[in-house]
């Protein structure tokens, strides 16, 4: 029986047996039919079956279409490389920059530096100024405003704190002894990150009350510490400083390589425990880092003239701003808090976005900062260590504002520009110097002068030639007559305009109570206790104790504690050298240590003969000469039979016709004095 075909309806299975049995074998296959059924559509039948005359005619139709020519392998290559840059300059452009969140609350920070402090760091900022702060307030404003310099030494913070308990590696004749956190004064040396030794500058008195929390190490180290406590972590993106609150819900970042083990190491842990006892340290080392626990485990030490220096670059005040430090390392860690303020302070990224939204976009990832676009335009940003470049933005403020960081040497400082599109070229016009000299230097009179020179002569010449810079100077006093005491002092630089402020102004006259108190806490401590029975008797008798006293800042003490007043005599009673050195930026002469001569001690050694007179008594001379390769030093000594000596004469070779100088700066060599003959001769 033959079966009826209708070729205007026919199932695709049947199209194919029809069509493949015409004698020129397998024209049509299942793969084939179903792409010409997606390309035609319903052009050439239905949802389930094939018209064979439209089927025919489409594909005539699609035979003589006319085809595409086509590419070789390069024009290829061509179109593809084509898209891919398409591509590459889309994700570059950062497209629209949000609005500004609070115009009214923008522009107010701006006319004002503090309300600009109070407004996006109230976390830094969080207790009430005193008369103090607003008047270095007005001057840094003045300074940054107007131009000039000012200087400033004001008392120490009080820091973030570790656990009492936290052991401690110590350093002491060449040997690693552990102490407890508790026990750590100022002037012990402990280890820095590579294994170094570094001074403690300050310690904080121990704190109560505080929120805290315990971290867990690599390894199984348990560290106790404060929210406020600083870490130095990597967080996949770069290096950060964080809090340890900030690390509740972001665990597993990376510590630094450090001694011994110099092995990677990662916060696993961020738990919060029953508040303890805590205490901070700060040391010198460059990086502000030392080790704690016995698994040696890196953690932080520890702003107004740095929140200035953010001020002054989004209010577009200072088109170039250098930061310098007594190393390269301390700058580039001073530039590393702004470049975390930009990148991490939500309130400035609200209010400033053509600022800090290009710098989010970043993502940390430095090879993003060359291609970077705006509507099509290069931002030209730049994000690295020591040089950060704020996007070029048509009507901010801040467009193309550069940050630059730089150690206290004069070949690091000099020659420092910056090339804009437009062809002109910046020098700096602000400069921030924060603790320009370090513990060493200020113990040594050639250092401290050196680095005062450099301040007179590369610092303040970084602008260029006959215009002026503005400067914030940040110093603290570690000696008496070091550089930074210099450089307050206005008879010796009244240009600076130093300002030195004490934590007391004018002590209790009752010294028998305050002593009294002294004991009384004292005994508390020694015997397991808090000092609360030496804070009850303070509260008692606080009117007598207080009268004849003024503090600085009133809202200055820690929650144990019922005033300012009581704070600092607590600090005065641990340790009166640092409380004078640190907190009233007067350090007493006794701080000097018994390796440095006083006037009254070389008096006291001169022998009271002219210069070249051999005194009486004398019956032997001795001469000698230690010999250097730019110059020959020389002393003659009488001796009398009992070994008693006088010096008689001394000097150099060649003579440098000046009553101070040291060997690297002899400025009349050998060699000039022989008339440039060599070593051998």
């Amino acid at each position: 029986m033959t079966e009826k075909i209708n070729p205007q309806s026919l199932k695709p299975a049947a199209l194919m047996r029809i069509l493949n049995t015409a004698g020129y074998g397998t024209v049509l296959t299942e793969h084939r039919l179903r792409r010409h059924r997606n390309r035609a559509g319903y052009a050439i039948g239905s949802e389930k079956t094939i018209n064979l005359f439209q089927y025919a005619a489409w594909l005539t139709l699609e035979f003589f279409r006319e085809k595409p020519q086509t590419m070789d392998y390069l024009e290829k290559k061509r179109l593809v490389n084509l898209k891919s840059l398409e591509a590459v300059r889309a994700a570059q452009d950062i497209g629209n920059i949000p609005e500004v969140a609070d115009p009214d609350r923008k522009a107010a920070s701006l006319a004002s530096f503090r309300t600009f402090c109070e407004t996006y760091f109230n976390e830094v900022f969080y207790l009430d100024w005193s008369p103090d702060h607003l008047r270095v307030i007005e001057k840094i404003e003045r300074a940054v405003l107007q131009g000039g310099l000012f200087a400033l030494a004001m008392p120490r913070g009080s820091g973030k704190a570790l656990a009492i308990d936290t052991l401690i590696p110590t350093v002491r004749d060449g040997f690693i002894y552990w102490k407890r956190m508790r026990e750590i004064e100022v002037g012990d040396f402990v280890l820095d990150e590579n294994g170094g030794s570094c001074r403690v500058e300050f310690a904080t008195e121990v704190m109560h009350d505080h929120l805290c929390y315990e971290v867990g190490i690599t390894g199984g180290e348990r560290i106790v510490c404060d929210a406020e406590h600083l870490w130095y972590v990597h967080t996949g993106f770069g290096w950060e400083t964080r809090t340890t609150g900030s690390l509740v819900d972001h665990y597993g970042y990376r510590l630094p390589d450090s001694y011994p083990h110099y092995a990677r190491r990662k916060i696993e842990t961020v738990k919060i425990v029953p508040s303890v006892p805590v205490r901070c340290i700060q040391v010198d080392s460059a990086s502000r880092l030392y080790l704690a626990g016995e698994s040696f485990v890196p953690t932080h030490n520890t702003v107004l003239c740095q929140t200035a220096v953010v001020w002054a670059a989004l209010s577009g005040a200072a088109p170039f701003i250098c930061l310098i430090a007594a190393s390269a390392d301390r700058a580039q860690n001073l530039l590393e808090n702004i470049k975390t303020w930009l990148e991490t302070n939500i309130l400035l990224q609200e209010d400033f976005p053509e600022a800090c939204f290009p710098i989010k976009c970043l993502e940390r990832i430095a090879n993003r900062q060359k291609g970077q676009k705006y509507l099509g335009e290069p931002t030209r940003i730049e994000w690295s260590a020591d040089k950060i470049v704020l996007p070029t933005i048509s009507d901010s403020r801040a467009s193309g504002v550069v940050i630059t960081c730089s150690g206290m040497h004069g070949s690091d400082i000099r020659g420092q520009q910056h090339a804009r599109p437009d062809g002109r070229v910046e020098r700096p016009s602000l400069v921030l110097i924060d603790d320009p000299q370090t513990t060493e230097s200020a113990w040594s009179r050639s250092q401290s002068e050196r680095r005062e020179a450099i301040l007179a002569g590369d610092v303040l010449g970084m602008a260029g030639p006959g215009k002026k810079i503005a400067g914030l100077m940040a110093c603290t006093i570690i000696r008496p007559d070091d550089m930074a005491a210099r450089i307050l002092d206005r008879e010796k630089h009244p240009d600076w305009q130093g300002e030195r402020t004490q934590l007391v102004y004018s002590f209790p006259k009752n010294e028998k109570l305050w002593a009294e108190y002294s004991e009384m806490r004292n005994d508390s401590l020694r015997n397991d206790g808090d000092g609360r029975v030496a804070t009850e008797f303070y509260r008692e008798n606080r009117e007598a104790m207080d009268a004849g006293a003024v503090v600085a800042w009133p809202q200055r003490f820690n929650s144990d504690e019922i005033s300012a007043l009581q704070h600092a005599m607590n600090l005065k009673f641990r340790d009166e050298l640092a409380f004078y050195s640190e907190f009233q930026n007067e350090p007493k002469v006794q701080d000097l240590g018994e390796e440095m001569l006083t006037v009254e001690d070389i008096i006291a050694k001169t022998n009271g003969t002219q210069r070249g007179v051999i005194p009486q008594g004398s019956q032997h001379l001795t001469m000698f000469i230690d010999v250097h390769q730019n110059a020959l030093f020389w002393m003659m000594t009488a001796w009398e039979p009992n070994f008693t000596g006088y010096i008689v004469d001394y000097g150099t070779w060649p003579d440098q016709q000046r009553e101070y100088f040291t060997l690297r700066d002899c400025q009349r060599t050998i060699q000039q004095a022989s008339g440039g003959a060599g070593l051998e001769a």
